[in-house]
């Protein structure tokens, strides 16, 4: 009989710790719900989610009105999307701005220019205005008439490189085209992930224009197309401190233009 009263003591004991820990989970869920729906920022509340979100007066056609596609990559022809970050504040305008992911060429402060000059009607919660993250994007796609401007003239600006390349002494092409020393991988090694793209989940491929001598090395390197976040100019960095083979025209070495892409791939 004793042994019965002793399992039933035990038996409450083990139900009240299954309680209690219950209760300390939902408390962990609560806390963690809370981190993901607010943050600080610079000592402020500023909510991820509200009862009504923040949006552009007049809808996001007015973003896409301020919007300039730079000149810089619609020759390079340039497409995509840009991710912006933006802070709301109580009375609707933006106080703050970051880019998630980016286009590069001029692309990126066109977007954050584009919704910097834009009032919102703020965010609210149990009625009351916050402040409230939110994240917009913002396509840059070329028209056809853009399109076939840009074949036309690349077109001709290749003919006319050619022929100034040419009196240079410069050719962009040769019966053996210059190579690095090792291979590509000589360009990976160099290659440092920049922490901003990182944190960005910036990927893609940088295309450096690099002017390769009779010797190897490299006379000039400059990003003929970029992704931004710092990998154009590590890219640069690292091909203009690679050796190459030389090319060859004619049985004779020479001096000769290239485009070498640089892939940054996030683990």
């Amino acid at each position: 009989m004793r042994a019965f009263k002793n399992i039933k003591v035990l038996v409450k004991m083990v139900l009240l710790l299954i309680f209690c820990s219950q209760i300390s989970l939902a408390q962990n869920v609560e806390d963690q719900i809370t981190q993901l729906i607010v943050e600080n920022v610079q000592d402020t509340t500023v909510y991820l989610v509200a009862e009504k979100m923040p949006e552009p007066i007049g809808g996001v056609e007015v973003i896409a009105k301020k919007l300039k596609y730079p000149q810089a990559a619609k020759l390079a022809g340039i497409q995509g999307k840009v991710f912006v970050s933006a802070v709301i504040d109580e009375t609707g305008n933006v106080i703050k701005t970051e880019i998630l992911k980016g286009l590069g060429s001029g692309c990126d402060e066109a977007a954050i220019e584009a919704i910097k000059s834009t009032k919102f009607v703020a965010g609210t919660i149990s009625s009351k205005p916050v402040k409230v993250k939110v994240v917009i994007p913002l396509i840059f796609k070329l028209a056809d008439k853009d399109k076939s401007e840009l074949i036309e003239k690349n077109a001709t600006d290749k003919k006319r490189e050619e022929e100034k390349l040419f009196f240079k002494g410069i050719h962009l092409s040769a019966d053996v085209m210059p190579e690095p020393i090792g291979g590509i991988s000589a360009i990976m090694e160099k290659i440092v992930y920049p922490e901003e793209a990182k944190k960005n989940g910036v990927q893609g491929k940088v295309f450096v224009a690099a002017l390769i001598d009779e010797n190897g090395k490299v006379m000039e390197a400059s990003v003929y197309q970029g992704i931004g976040s710092g990998c154009d100019e590590i890219a640069e960095k690292a091909i203009a401190k690679t050796t190459f083979t030389p090319g060859i025209l004619d049985g004779k070495k020479v001096k000769v233009r290239v485009i070498i892409p640089v892939m940054f791939k996030l683990n």
